[in-house]
């Protein structure tokens, strides 16, 4: 089984649909870790920026807020803790990064996995070369 990371603007697509770009791929993705072809790693800020972007982005009911964070909660394997600070500055002043952005970076690299992302401002593949744009993801075995 292949672990991989996403973020916080794939997992969006998974709760709040509402006008969103690649809703079939990000379906897609979620079924297949559903299925156990993939482990979801997340690094634990992740649940912060989902209530943050669910209420103010989406605005959720705080019931479906609620209900909506402890699903994503119960697809991953692993919420990592922050990975190293020295990376996560060296993302943060290399790239001209958002701190809570760069900690997805910096995770990936520092575990060697991919991060697939619907975020094509801020994670640019210029960054790292673990960045998958959502929509250029498809399934491999």
């Amino acid at each position: 089984m292949t672990s991989i990371i996403v973020d916080t603007s794939v997992v969006v697509k998974w709760y709040a649909q509402v006008s969103e770009d690649h809703v079939y791929e990000a379906r897609e993705l979620r079924k297949r870790i559903v299925d156990g072809d993939y482990s979801l790693v997340c690094p634990e800020v992740i649940i912060l920026e989902l209530i943050n972007a669910l209420r103010i982005g989406k605005k959720l009911a705080p019931d479906e807020c609620i209900q909506s964070v402890h699903s994503f909660i119960a697809l991953c394997a692993q919420l990592a803790p922050t990975p190293n600070v020295d990376a996560i500055v060296s993302v943060v002043y290399q790239h001209a990064m958002a701190s809570y952005d760069a900690v997805f970076v910096a995770l990936a690299q520092e575990r060697n996995m991919s991060l697939v992302t619907a975020d094509y401002t801020h994670h640019k593949k210029s960054v790292s070369p673990h960045i998958i744009w959502l929509n250029e993801w498809k399934y491999t075995d």
